[in-house]
């Protein structure tokens, strides 16, 4: 009876560790998504500007309340861009961007493997990216996302942890996926009005 007790703790134990190093792995995603970069600003020290942690909080918690009514389930905050339904089997990654206004595109994302991971393990997933000055948001299926993740530019930081680089542009037809020496992908079969 005593080692049934046991291994219930280590269980418990376990998991907690787990969830704490998935925790960790995700809070250091997070930091990277959340150094929302635009133009240089003389009012920080580092010469840019970021954007407030609240604003995005704001944003992405009024798309995820527009998705959860689009779909017909209550979406579940797992971490500050991971969400789930109760069954788990939908799952959404949720990433916002400011408006760019110098460079050849409108607005810049990052599509992180842990991500695609999470979304990979739901019957419905979805990649949605927020645009911080639009009523609007695009919720793309992770099938969509992944038949372009192989022309996508990337970065490998110097830990070699690569990440994928999403753009969108404004097109005369609505916004659009940049899809590298391809035509754009239009976006608006994807839209979540907010």
């Amino acid at each position: 009876m005593e080692f049934t007790r046991l291994d219930g703790l280590v269980d418990i134990m376990f998991t907690t560790a787990t969830d704490v190093e998935s925790g960790l792995v995700e809070a250091a995603i997070e930091t990277i998504e959340a150094t929302d970069v635009a133009a240089p600003a003389t009012n920080t020290p580092s010469g840019w500007q970021f954007t407030d942690t609240a604003v995005l909080d704001k944003k992405r918690n009024d798309i995820i309340e527009a998705l959860s009514r689009k779909i017909g389930s209550k979406l579940i905050k797992k971490s500050r861009a991971l969400y789930w339904d109760a069954s788990h089997e939908k799952r959404v990654a949720c990433s916002i961007s400011k408006r760019y206004t110098r460079g050849g595109y409108s607005y810049w994302y990052a599509y992180h493997p842990t991500w695609d991971t999470f979304l990979g393990e739901a019957q419905t997933a979805y990649f949605v990216l927020g645009c911080m000055d639009l009523p609007e948001a695009f919720a793309l299926p992770l099938d969509v996302i992944r038949s372009h993740l192989g022309t996508l530019n990337t970065t490998t930081t110097d830990k070699d942890y690569t990440y994928w680089h999403i753009h969108l542009v404004d097109t005369p037809q609505g916004i659009a996926l940049v899809i590298p020496n391809r035509d754009n992908l239009p976006l608006r079969e994807y839209h979540i009005q907010i």
